[in-house]
């Protein structure tokens, strides 16, 4: 009711949704569909492919929908290990598949080219998608790539899939080496007392940070590294880290090797693999004049790539040919 009265004031010419699927929820299409408005939507996650939104099945990467087949999200308790979270789940993917509200958008946009073929590849229309990079504005932060700091950094969730775990046991391979973690999550404890029996005390927690301080854990690091073990879609911890100029030891998974160029903006590895991921750290520690040489690499790669003339341009294109389709 309330954006039915929204739109009797506004009459916009399109609507482009992004996360609707919590709060608002696909229901409001109907809304628009009255006024023939052409809906566009930027796809952030998996919520279309996989009622646990991710594609994890506790912690762990898992296909088993795949054909619409979303009754394995009960049988597995996919959802916060619960059935009736995961039934709820359940009956809204099977309630939105019925309904045909995938089929109801004039096109979808995509921020990495993964994310788009894992679409494709669950029989999305490759016509219907198109990938347009999220952007960022870098002068919001500094070039700090002439700073090599003395230890290596990783920020985000304290969750499995996030490899978390698989980045202790490395850091634990390697006592010489310093290492921060910041972040707060499920696994925060499990950090905790990791590192109070890490006998090197090479390990130190920061705790959550944001804003200044956490820009400012990046600017001292020497690289920042991304572990992820499941499929990450556009991680703006890689692009913020490459923008300030750190090159980023990033897993091979997902859409961290669009981001991470293997040997020019930083180095990837099999996702998983403690001992591959011990070999990257290693080969740019004994290589100082490389961890210079890609942070500046990394700083013009966001601003040429990134920015936010680029994105609104492609933007553009997108919104004036579907627009041309629909009328």
């Amino acid at each position: 009711k309330k954006l039915e009265a929204f739109l009797c004031i506004v009459k916009p010419d399109i609507i482009h949704l992004n996360n609707i699927h919590a709060h608002l929820t696909p229901s409001i299409m109907d809304v628009i569909h009255k006024r023939n408005i052409p809906i566009f939507w930027t796809l952030h996650d998996y919520k279309f492919l996989c009622p646990n939104t991710h594609f994890l099945n506790h912690g762990v990467i898992c296909e088993k929908c795949k054909g619409g087949r979303y009754f394995h999200c009960v049988f597995q308790k996919c959802k916060k290990d619960s059935y009736a979270a995961s039934f709820v789940a359940t009956l809204e993917a099977y309630i939105h598949a019925i309904l045909g509200v995938k089929d109801n958008i004039c096109h979808y946009i995509s921020p990495s080219n993964f994310l788009k073929n894992k679409f494709i590849e669950f029989g999305w229309n490759q016509e219907t998608i198109s990938v347009v990079n999220n952007f960022l504005p870098t002068s919001s932060f500094q070039n700090h790539s002439e700073n090599i700091g003395n230890y290596l950094l990783y920020f985000g969730q304290l969750e499995l899939w996030k490899g978390i775990k698989t980045l202790l046991e490395v850091a634990s391979l390697m006592p010489q080496v310093k290492f921060k973690i910041a972040g707060d999550g499920t696994l925060k404890e499990y950090v905790q007392q990791f590192i109070e029996r890490n006998p090197a005390k090479n390990i130190e927690y920061s705790g959550y940070q944001q804003g200044k301080s956490l820009q400012s854990l990046i600017q001292n690091s020497r690289a920042v590294i991304v572990p992820s073990e499941w499929y990450e879609n556009f991680p703006y911890s890689v692009l913020e880290s490459l923008a300030m100029g750190k090159p980023v030891i990033g897993a091979r998974i997902g859409g961290i090797p669009e981001l991470v160029k293997d040997g020019e903006t930083g180095f990837t590895f099999e996702y998983g693999n403690s001992e591959d991921l011990r070999k990257r750290i290693v080969y740019l520690l004994d290589n100082p004049n490389l961890v210079v040489e890609m942070g500046k690499k990394a700083r013009e790669f966001v601003e040429e790539n990134f920015n936010s003339e680029k994105y609104y341009q492609g933007l553009i294109k997108i919104y004036q040919k579907a627009i041309g389709k629909h009328r």
